[in-house]
């Protein structure tokens, strides 16, 4: 009877020693790894209690500002107490409704008298250069085809009714807002701006409060 292993026989157990040493390694790697935790976003708590504070600084900085409301024409906004307010002001041939001027224009040597002015018309028929001119427009968007003096920049929306937004020429560049609400014309009109992108932070807060009430 022989005794010992044949060589065969011995590579055959080194072969199986290391597939048991290797498989032992590997689990003891596995078990080792450990899973990070996934980490949470910014804590919504944290989140909301900016927001709402950001919010609530929004509401201070108004709370003292006063409220044109116009039961004829259907509209209100809001507007610092320390602005002046005017009614059908302007030009006698195309009065506004009413204009509000802040304290810094009053100040200002040369500036136009109003800052911000809205103007109503029965309809765009209504309208006085399309009138004047005989342009026949009907339509908002007609309107602004006819009246070469009109160019259209883009889209926007006031008191929850979509608007166009425009540069108005003719004796100086000015920004206005112009949208039909129950076949009405109405024109928010900035004198001292010629371009959406010139509205102080205060000009943006008051066409945020801006509300048809018709």
């Amino acid at each position: 009877m022989k005794s010992g292993f044949t060589v065969i026989e011995a590579v055959i157990i080194v072969v199986l020693i290391a597939v048991v040493v290797a498989g032992i390694a590997m689990t003891k790697k596995k078990q080792a790894v450990t899973t990070e935790p996934t980490a949470a976003p910014a804590t919504t708590e944290a989140t909301k209690t900016e927001t709402k504070t950001t919010t609530a600084a929004k509401t201070d900085k108004m709370a003292d500002w006063k409220t044109y409301s116009n039961t004829k024409y259907g509209f209100s906004f809001k507007y610092p107490s320390d602005w002046k307010m005017s009614e059908n002001g302007g030009n006698n041939a195309d009065p506004s409704v009413v204009s509000i001027v802040s304290p810094e224009t009053q100040k200002a040597p040369g500036s136009s008298p109003d800052d911000m002015s809205v103007y109503y018309y029965p309809s765009v028929a209504d309208e006085p250069e399309n009138k004047l001119n005989k342009l026949g427009a009907t339509t908002l968007d007609d309107m602004i085809k006819k009246n070469s003096m009109i160019t259209k920049i883009g889209s926007t929306e006031i008191g929850g009714v979509q608007a166009t937004d425009v540069i108005w020429g003719g004796l100086g560049s000015y920004y206005a807002i112009l949208t039909t609400k129950n076949s009405h014309l109405y024109k928010v009109w900035f004198s001292n701006t010629s371009d959406k992108s010139m509205l102080t932070s205060v000009e943006k807060q008051i066409l945020a409060s801006f509300t048809f009430t018709k």
